[in-house]
């Protein structure tokens, strides 16, 4: 029942098709039409049965043609413009970058490359590219620093401790190397170790770092009292507060607060805190020469 109309397709083999008044045709030959019938209002072509006076649904999101580059390959689709596209593109052009560094013999040009890398949040290509440097120049302190800082960026302290020292030993007038190390030896906990790189002779302490210090400092002589006189509620409290002040990466303040745990008999805590207590590979040998609550770092923890 009801109304049908004609859906006819129609493939043609090439030429140009002629308009006009009265009827005028494609002059190319035209295979037979495939006739469907449909009932008018009710189907739409995709099959799908609509309600009455409804067109066939839309989409309104908006595809994009990916160029090929990076992670998408030619003709991929990507959803709701070209947001992506514009990622891909910039993480293309920072591929680049760093092929063209790593094939450069002039290792000012690759470690500058590798500090608009660093400056981009992209510390392990810096990284390469500073190693890069290095290798062209093994006896450039500043090389060994900015190694150090996107070592320190991507949480391998314990090299980034190294990193500074040998830059140290490469130039000892250095004064970026020794404001580096302080910082380190801050969120290591070493103190005494800090001091020294701050106030270098010939060099201006940073002030901020020199009240990190001092906090720093403050907070961990209140917690060794605090721990000998078995006072853990406030043990606590002091390794907490010190962590706060810039000691977040330290093991020994770390354990020291898994210890007050333990006396408060908050094992689960104490055990989740044990787990996660940072590994320093390798170990800095300064820093394990320092003592803490009267025993050598390394024993503490």
């Amino acid at each position: 029942s009801g109304s049908y109309y004609n859906s006819s397709s129609s493939s043609s083999s090439g030429g140009s098709c002629g308009g006009g008044g009265g009827g005028g045709g494609c002059a190319t030959s035209v295979s037979s039409p495939n006739t469907v019938m449909y009932p008018s209002g009710n189907i739409c072509p995709s099959g799908k049965i609509l309600k009455s006076n409804m067109g066939c649904r839309t989409s309104n999101r908006t595809d994009t043609l990916g160029s090929g580059t990076g992670n998408y390959g030619h003709g991929s689709i990507m959803r709701g413009g070209g947001g992506k596209l514009e990622t891909n593109i910039q993480f293309a052009g920072e591929s680049t970058m760093v092929k063209r560094a790593m094939s450069s013999s002039d290792p000012e040009e690759v470690k500058k490359a590798g500090n608009e890398l660093y400056r981009r949040g992209h510390f392990v290509e810096a990284l390469s590219l500073y190693d890069r440097a290095i290798a062209l120049s093994p006896e450039n302190a500043s090389y060994r620093s900015n190694r150090a800082a996107a070592l320190t960026m991507l949480g391998r302290l314990g090299e980034a401790v190294r990193e500074c020292e040998d830059a140290e030993r490469l130039d000892p007038g250095y004064g970026r190397a020794h404001q580096r190390l302080a910082s380190l030896y801050l969120r290591l906990g070493q103190i005494e170790n800090a001091r020294r790189q701050l106030c270098f002779q010939g060099q201006q302490p940073d002030a901020a770092e020199l009240q990190k210090l001092h906090s720093l400092e403050k907070h961990l002589k209140r917690c060794a009292d605090a721990r000998k006189i078995g006072d853990w509620k406030c043990a606590l409290r002091e390794c907490e507060a010190a962590m706060v002040a810039g000691a977040e990466s330290s093991p020994q303040v770390i354990a020291c607060k898994a210890e007050a745990l333990l006396k408060l008999h908050q094992v689960e805590d104490a055990d989740s805190i044990l787990s996660n207590i940072p590994k320093l590979e390798p170990y800095p040998a300064s820093c394990s020469q320092t003592k803490f609550f009267g025993m050598h770092s390394e024993a503490y923890v």
